[in-house]
């Protein structure tokens, strides 16, 4: 120790000095850092690996499931356009006492909403 120094308590060690460093670099490249393709490759492979661990923790608590196939349908309910299918919807909910979870059904294609209208109204003549 030279003469001018200040005493101000034990000198950290090597290790402690490159944990610091390494501490700040991943902080910086967390922030400020591009993905490369390989980390693209990772994080999706991560996240198929997620979801397929996360349904079969889902399916092992809850049991199997029997999902019905297509509900039956008539023709004029195949016959209908997207404005027809919205129509016939809004009024099941508004006088047929029919309510359901999509709040937004723009998300849903004509054969979902073809769907939903085939399981309430049933299949009729056609």
């Amino acid at each position: 120790m030279r003469p001018n120094d200040k005493d101000d308590g034990p000198v950290p060690d090597a290790i402690a000095i490159l944990d610091a460093v390494i501490d700040h670099v991943a902080e910086e490249e967390a922030e400020n850092g591009e993905p490369t393709e390989q980390d693209i490759r990772w994080a999706h492979d991560l996240r198929l690996k997620m979801q397929s661990r996360i349904a079969a923790l889902r399916s092992a608590h809850t049991g199997p499931t029997n999902h019905p196939g297509p509900a039956p349908m008539d023709s004029e309910l195949r016959a209908l356009g997207r404005e027809g299918l919205l129509a016939r919807l809004e009024a099941l909910r508004q006088h047929g006492g029919v309510q359901y979870a999509h709040q937004d059904l723009t998300g849903l294609s004509d054969d979902d909403l073809r769907q939903m209208l085939a399981i309430w109204v049933g299949p009729t003549e056609g």
